[in-house]
């Protein structure tokens, strides 16, 4: 008996489908979207696009169509100079002048904080990443209690900033929803090691690129970027050269952190620059392009909480889910993007129209980050905490506070570069559950981490993944059963751990593990970190 039931063969095809839901992360709804302006001269029709770029625009038009704007909430009753409303198209921008000390990037105060910072010390800015003079914005914190480990962020999207993990998920502070005021995290990361949020790539959030020609095209250009920064990083935080570097990721995070890792151990290898001491690599509801992500996986799911209840429509979307799987399988289809009933499988998925006439009467439906949130009609309840988090970082005190810029015009923070996600999203890169192995066999662990409340990256495909992928001599886990994971007596889940790998299914968590289980996925790092998960 084995400890993960191996997949279904349709299990074993899932489609490798556009995530910008991945970095909506939890609301659609407050995506915001701005008219064309009027145009008094006729255009060409544009070419057609081909089957994967109709998946991938057919989910970013349903989420635009169907949006409504967020209501911003605003906390500071009038304005000041420095709360001033930003100017439409004050987006790009070039970094400030970069720093070359360790003191220049200290952060003494931030406004909106009610506490001192006594645990840790904060430093952010910018530091470049190429030859275009493109810089990643990092925010980075130190403890005050000696700790000889490194955790490194990244958010997903691709395209998402890593600030938003940092305010909502597991950073030291987040943001008080009534006041706006920045309140103490008691569950963040910072408790288990040195901490870092890096907006990666360059052009994601504060991160800056001269031009759009700049943009990265490949996840080999992000692991490049993310390399120089690690660099320029070491030099002016030389303490970090000797710790143990824990690279963690979410979401698309999936494809981030396993190639840059492995890009970590080339040049480690080759004796390029500084070495960057990579211990191990842990990825949360991640995506890995392998044969059992979405959407195939999602007919599974949503089977298994009986949110398919009309035999009609369950028959049609197993049918549709089979022949998309048999899609995949064809190596030459697969390679050119033909893949009709994968498409057709996405737009009834993404546009809910099975699903509505399937939910006992109602056209309220789960959310595909959470299945306890409901959207009723298409449209789901605004975040209140990205909105939160969007107007504290486009405040210009805040924004001099963090050294994001010098002068006195503040820029536009956005949480989503679009630019990033289409270079990235389905671009021919390796998929990274064939990178795994590569990374285990290095001697790097691997910890991958799934709320059982997700439906967008659920845990069946990462099941079904493990299943089928093959690292030190075997093929999956071959244990008899799980184990539970009662850290300090408080049950967090149920994990897995085989031959440098550890899957962990956490209870009561959606998309976003470490804001649905703050306690939990705190314990969860510190025992990664030790070696005890």
């Amino acid at each position: 008996m084995m400890g993960l039931a191996r997949p279904a063969p349709a299990a074993h095809f899932a489609a490798t489908l556009p995530l910008f839901l991945l970095v909506v992360v939890v609301a659609l709804a407050a995506i915001r979207t701005v008219s064309p302006s009027p145009v008094t001269t006729a255009h060409p029709s544009p070419p057609p696009q081909s089957p994967t770029a109709r998946i991938r625009t057919l989910i970013a038009d349903h989420l635009t169509r169907n949006q409504r704007s967020a209501s911003r909430v605003h906390f500071h009753g009038g304005t000041d100079r420095d709360q001033t409303p930003l100017a439409r198209g004050n987006r790009k921008y070039v970094a400030p002048p970069l720093p070359q000390r360790r003191a220049d990037f200290r952060v003494h105060d931030l406004p909106g904080i009610d506490l001192p910072l006594d645990e840790y010390e904060l430093y952010a800015g910018h530091l470049r990443v190429d030859d275009h003079n493109s810089t990643e914005f990092f925010m980075y914190f130190e403890r005050e209690t000696p700790s000889d480990e490194l955790v490194v962020w990244l958010n997903g999207g691709p395209g998402a900033s890593s600030l938003f993990g940092l305010f909502v998920e597991n950073g030291p502070f987040s943001i008080n929803l009534t006041t706006g005021e920045l309140i103490p995290n008691p569950h963040g990361w910072h408790r288990a090691a040195n901490l870092l949020f890096l907006e990666n790539p360059a052009g994601v959030g504060f991160s800056t690129v001269t031009n759009d020609s700049h943009v990265v095209r490949t996840i080999h250009d992000v692991s490049v970027q993310f390399w120089s920064f690690s660099q320029s990083f070491m030099r002016i935080f030389q303490r970090s050269r000797a710790w143990r570097w824990f690279l963690v990721g979410e979401s698309f995070g999936g494809m981030y952190v396993p190639h840059i890792a492995k890009h970590i151990l080339a040049r480690n290898g080759n004796g390029d620059g500084e070495r960057v001491p990579l211990e191990a690599v842990a990825v949360g509801n991640g995506v890995f392009f392998s044969p059992s992500d979405m959407p195939v996986n999602w007919v599974d799911y949503f089977a298994q909480r009986d949110l398919l209840v009309s035999p009609t429509h369950r028959g049609d979307l197993f049918t549709l889910r089979d022949a998309c799987a048999m899609e995949l399988a064809d190596p030459v289809r697969f390679a050119r993007g033909d893949l009709p009933n994968c498409e057709t499988l996405t737009a009834r998925f993404t546009n809910q129209t099975y699903v509505y006439e399937a939910t006992r009467g109602t056209h309220c439906l789960p959310t595909f980050y959470d299945v306890r949130v409901t959207a009723c009609d298409g449209v789901e309840p605004t975040d209140p905490f990205r909105d939160a988090v969007t107007e504290y970082l486009n405040r210009a005190d805040v924004q001099r506070a963090m050294h994001a810029v010098s002068s006195a015009a503040p820029v536009r923070w956005d949480w989503f570069d679009r630019r990033v996600y289409d270079n990235l999203y389905w671009n021919g890169d390796q998929p990274s559950v064939q990178v795994l192995p590569d990374l285990v066999d290095a001697g790097v662990r691997v910890l991958l981490y799934n709320g059982d409340l997700d439906i967008i990256c659920n845990h069946v495909g990462m099941e079904n993944t493990l299943q089928g992928m093959s690292w030190g001599g075997e093929t999956g886990f071959v244990g008899e059963r799980p184990r539970a994971y009662v850290p300090r007596g408080d049950k967090v889940g149920e994990y897995w751990r085989e031959r440098g790998v550890t899957y962990l299914k956490v209870e009561g968590a959606g998309h976003m593990v470490p804001f649905n289980q703050p306690r939990g996925s705190l314990r969860m790092i510190e025992d990664f970190i030790r070696g005890e998960l």
